[in-house]
């Protein structure tokens, strides 16, 4: 922790381009998942629940799916059947031009990282993470609810 985060350029649904860099926040949440993750698919629900008390201490969520080429439209499948909220941003990697795979040492999902205004990581965690640990992060970095 303590680093920048790497610099990535990563799509949209409509395949346009949305550089990391770009994006501000006083704090952005990168999740990695897959939609054919059992633990992802436990986790997403549980951090919608908690980033919802945090939007308005500057709190970006961006969701990225590690599917790529022809396993990509499985990101967009999942999401038509189970939609994020409006606020965050879903993106992928359709091509893996990014290398946001290895850039990020995505080999298990969900992955995520917490990142300051200046895109520092300040948190990250491989795996599920329990509730308790979720919200302490939350509140240690942007304060209470």
């Amino acid at each position: 922790t303590g680093l920048p985060a790497p610099q990535v350029t990563l799509f949209d649904r409509q395949q346009q381009p949305v550089v990391l860099y770009e994006t501000q926040a006083k704090h952005t949440l990168l999740v990695f998942w897959n939609p054919d993750c059992s633990h992802c698919k436990k986790e997403l629900p549980l951090l919608q629940k908690i980033c919802a008390d945090y939007y308005a201490h500057g709190l970006k969520v961006i969701a990225v799916c590690g599917k790529t080429r022809d396993q990509a439209p499985m990101c967009w499948e999942f999401l038509d059947k189970t939609p994020f909220p409006d606020s965050w941003l879903a993106l992928h990697d359709p091509q893996a031009k990014s290398r946001v795979g290895n850039l990020y040492n995505l080999r298990t999902f969900p992955r995520m990282f917490l990142l300051d205004a200046d895109k520092k990581i300040v948190w990250k965690r491989a795996g599920e993470v329990p509730e308790r640990e979720l919200v302490r992060v939350f509140e240690r970095f942007m304060g209470g609810k």
